[in-house]
């Protein structure tokens, strides 16, 4: 069994004070394309 590492890429927002906060990975691999989100985020940007 060979081991490839999958493509992965840290996605982030900028907020309008210049904070970079961190929404999700998108990750790619042989079976296709996947993005996981932070849950918490909903809990605490947009209250």
């Amino acid at each position: 069994m060979n081991f490839k590492p999958i493509k992965k890429l840290n996605v982030t927002r900028t907020l309008s004070t210049g904070v970079q906060v961190l929404m999700g990975t998108l990750a790619q691999n042989h079976n296709g394309v996947f993005f996981s989100i932070r849950c918490s985020l909903f809990n605490t940007i947009w209250q």
